[in-house]
C-alpha cells in the first residue's frame, strides 16, 4: 500500500512541476499588468478580451507584462494576432522581450514584406534582418510564436521560422510584450486574442 502511495505522489509531483509554467492569457482581466495607455499618437487598452492597439500615422504603440515564469530554462511563448482591418501600406508589428530597465532590452518586427531583430543584453548587441512575406489580410488571423531555449530563439509565423540565433545571450527578465508600429498615412491596428506560454 505504501508503495502504491508513494508512486501516486511522484506522478503527481511529476505532473505539477511539468505544467506549473504553463500560462494562458486571454485578457478578460488585466492580470500580468498590461501598461493601458492611451495619447493622441495612439493607446494600447484591454478591451473585449482583447489586447488592442491603435497607432495613428508613423507612430509606435508598445505594452508589456512580466509573467511568472522562469526565463533560464526552455519556454515557449505563442500568442494570436489579429488585424481588424487591411492594411494597404506597410505596418510593422513588434515583440518586446527581456526587457530590463536600464539594462536589456529586444525587439522583433515584423512587417508585410521584412522583418528585423535586434537583441541587446549585457552591453552586447546582435542584429539580424531578412525578407518574408506576411499572410496578412483583410480580418486575418496570424499565430506568432517564439521559442527560447538559454542562447537560442526562434522566431515563427503560422508555423513557420522567420529568424533564429543561437549565439544569443540568457535571457534575464520575464517582461515581454507586443506592439504596432504605422508607417501609413492612417491609423493601423493590431488586437491580442490570446497569449500561451509553456
Amino acid at each position: 500500500m505504501k508503495k502504491i502511495l508513494i508512486l501516486i505522489a511522484s506522478v503527481v509531483f511529476f505532473y505539477n512541476t511539468t505544467t506549473a509554467q504553463k500560462i494562458v492569457e486571454t485578457f478578460e482581466t488585466n492580470t500580468f499588468g498590461w501598461n493601458e495607455h492611451s495619447n493622441k499618437h495612439g493607446s494600447a487598452k484591454i478591451e473585449n478580451g482583447y489586447l488592442k492597439f491603435k497607432a495613428k500615422k508613423k507612430y509606435r504603440v508598445e505594452s508589456t507584462a512580466t509573467f511568472p515564469i522562469d526565463v533560464t530554462h526552455p519556454f515557449k511563448i505563442s500568442a494570436t494576432l489579429f488585424v481588424p482591418g487591411y492594411q494597404k501600406t506597410d505596418t510593422y508589428f513588434m515583440f518586446v522581450y527581456d526587457q530590463e530597465e536600464g539594462r536589456n532590452r529586444s525587439v522583433f518586427i515584423i512587417g508585410l514584406s521584412e522583418w528585423s531583430l535586434r537583441e541587446q543584453a549585457n552591453k552586447r548587441t546582435i542584429e539580424k534582418s531578412g525578407k518574408f512575406k506576411l499572410p496578412i489580410t483583410k480580418n486575418k488571423t496570424i499565430t506568432f510564436t517564439m521559442e527560447s531555449n538559454m542562447s537560442q530563439r526562434i522566431f515563427k509565423i503560422n508555423d513557420v521560422i522567420v529568424c533564429e540565433i543561437d549565439d544569443g545571450d540568457p535571457l534575464t527578465t520575464s517582461e515581454c510584450g507586443f506592439g504596432i508600429i504605422s508607417s501609413t498615412s492612417f491609423a493601423s491596428e493590431l488586437w491580442i486574442d490570446e497569449i500561451v506560454i509553456e
